[in-house]
């Protein structure tokens, strides 16, 4: 559930959703829509994430990692190297504040944009890959695209816009664990 996105503050009907989740037997689990601007503190992103989720506290955190594309860098003031520092600095505090390591969802191209910078930090946070193989559900032996430094993945959103539908029809993104239930419990 997007509980914020960036410095714009709360997502209306996050406290909403989460009980909604709880009620229908749903694990809910938060993530922040970063800003990695030039001019905006990643530590008080940090914070207001952080402030934002306390409701859902010692559960995963998520950082979703897909924002500015290049083209819009020039625009923005933003380098690759800003864009990777920035995210670590970000990371580190949401975990200091937090006590629980946060996930990092990114999808391929975006992070080889800013991988110009120094992302080595970044194999400390499980991945969250966003990568669309094409139609359908994949198999056990498939698996998304790894981006440097992960070697490995902990959730794969494997299809977005268009593809497979909820049994009523409404058209949502679909996402895998790598790990058996057992895991998943562990995690929540």
């Amino acid at each position: 559930l997007k509980s914020q996105q960036g410095n714009d503050g709360f997502a209306p009907f996050f406290e909403r959703n989460v009980r909604q989740a709880i009620a229908e037997g749903v694990e809910p689990f938060a993530y922040c829509f970063a800003y990695p601007l030039p001019h905006l503190d990643p530590k008080k992103q940090a914070e207001l994430f952080v402030k934002t989720t306390k409701t859902l506290e010692g559960r995963p955190l998520f950082i979703d990692a897909e924002w500015p594309e290049q083209a819009q860098w020039k625009r923005w003031g933003c380098t690759a190297m800003q864009i990777a520092t920035w995210f670590a600095v970000h990371c580190d505090e949401v975990e200091r504040l937090s006590g629980v390591t946060p996930v990092i969802y990114t999808y391929p191209y975006w992070w080889a944009s800013v991988s110009g910078g120094d992302v080595s930090w970044a194999s400390r946070y499980p991945l969250w890959m966003a990568d669309y193989p094409g139609k359908g559900w994949p198999t056990e032996t498939d698996k998304p695209k790894i981006p440097y430094p992960w070697t490995d993945w902990l959730f794969w959103q494997f299809d977005g816009n268009g593809g497979l539908k909820l049994p009523n029809g409404i058209d949502c993104d679909f996402c895998v664990f790598n790990g058996d239930e057992n895991a998943l419990r562990a995690l929540a």
